[in-house]
């Protein structure tokens, strides 16, 4: 059985194989979540982490969204 991510932006959700990098797009910028124990997203230049078994909390342009990472 494979094993699948899902990770919603913005009330859009996408699923990721977690061997696999994940490029997600926000506001036609590209970030790279590597799905492993953490989660390192850059966004505008920054780089964060975070724990995949917990809600993300992410900041853009004073825009909230949550990244909720689920295992399948």
């Amino acid at each position: 059985m494979e094993k699948m991510i899902k990770i919603s932006i913005l009330g859009r959700e996408s699923e990721f194989k977690m061997e696999k990098i994940a490029k997600i797009s926000i506001f036609e910028r590209e970030s790279m979540f590597k799905l492993e124990k953490m989660v390192k997203i850059s966004i505008l230049g920054r780089k964060r982490e975070f724990k995949m078994e917990k809600t993300v909390k992410i900041s853009i342009l004073e825009l909230r969204c949550e990244c909720t990472l689920h295992l399948q």
